[in-house]
C-alpha cells in the first residue's frame, strides 16, 4: 500500500491512499477538482471513497464535485454513520473531543469545529493507519498502529518576539504543537509497531523540518519520520 500527498498545509490538504490493486482511497479533499484529478493520474474510476476530517475548506472543498462523481464521502461532523468499508478498506472514525465532549478544533471566530479522526485497515494488506488533524490534542489512546498521519502545526520556539498575541491565538487555537504531538506519539508507540510517522499540515511560519523530525526520532527510534509535501508517496 502506498500514501501520496497530494497537497498539505492552511492552502489545501489531500492524501491518496493506494491499495495493491491500484484502488484509491481519499483523506481528506481541499483541493480542487482538477488537482485532485491530476495528483491521481486522472484514475478517477478507482477512487472508492474520501473520509472528510471536518468541514473547513482546505480540507472539504471538493466534497460536492466527488459526490456529484457517484464517490462515496464520510462526512461524520454532518451525517453520523456505521462503519464504513469502501473496497477492501475498512474505516472508523472517532470524535476528536475533549473529556466534557468540546471540539478540540475551533472555527475563525473561535467556535466548536467538529473534527474526526479516522482508523482505516485492508481486508488484505497488513498496514493499518491513524489519520487526525486540525486538533489541539487526542484524548483517545490506540495500539498496534503501524501507521500514524499527523497533523502538527506549530513548535513553540518557532514563535518570535515580532508575532503579536492575535496572530498566535490564531495558529495556537485549534492545532496541535509539536510538544504536545510527541507526547500524543510516545503513548501511541508504547508497545513499539509504528513503522511510519507522517506530519501534515505544518505552518509555513510556525514550524521547522529539522526540529520536528528529531524531536519525534527522539521518541520512536524504529519508525521512519516524514515530512509531508506535495509528491511525497511513501510505501506503507
Amino acid at each position: 500500500m502506498k500514501l501520496k500527498c497530494l497537497a498539505t498545509g492552511s492552502n489545501g490538504n489531500c492524501y491518496a491512499l493506494i491499495d495493491g490493486d491500484g484502488k484509491i482511497l481519499l483523506l481528506d479533499c481541499g483541493l480542487p477538482i482538477k488537482e485532485i484529478k491530476a495528483g491521481i493520474d486522472f484514475r478517477v474510476s478507482d477512487i472508492v471513497g474520501c473520509l472528510i476530517t471536518h468541514a473547513h475548506m482546505d480540507h472539504s472543498k471538493s466534497e460536492s464535485d466527488l459526490k456529484k462523481m457517484g464517490i462515496p464521502v464520510i462526512t461524520p461532523y454532518k451525517n453520523k454513520v456505521s462503519d464504513a468499508n469502501f473496497g477492501n478498506f475498512f474505516i472508523r472514525y472517532f470524535a476528536l473531543t475533549d473529556k466534557d465532549g468540546r471540539f478540540a478544533h475551533s472555527n475563525a471566530d473561535g467556535s466548536e469545529c467538529p473534527v474526526y479522526g479516522y482508523i482505516i485497515m485492508h481486508n488484505t494488506e497488513n498496514p493499518k493507519l491513524l489519520y487526525l488533524t486540525d486538533c489541539e490534542f487526542c484524548k483517545w489512546r490506540f495500539s498496534g498502529m503501524e501507521n500514524l498521519l499527523i497533523g502538527i502545526n506549530y513548535a513553540d520556539e518557532s514563535f518570535t518576539e515580532h508575532d503579536n498575541e492575535m496572530k498566535k491565538r490564531h495558529v495556537m487555537n485549534g492545532h496541535m504543537e509539536l510538544k504536545t504531538a510527541c507526547e500524543f506519539i510516545k503513548v501511541t508507540d508504547r508497545d513499539k509497531t509504528l513503522k511510519n510517522v507522517i506530519v501534515g499540515h505544518m505552518s509555513e511560519h510556525n514550524s521547522d523540518k529539522t526540529l520536528f523530525t528529531d524531536k519525534i526520532a527522539e521518541i520512536t527510534s524504529q519508525a521512519n519520520i516524514f515530512i509531508s509535501e506535495k509528491g511525497l508517496v511513501i510505501d506503507l
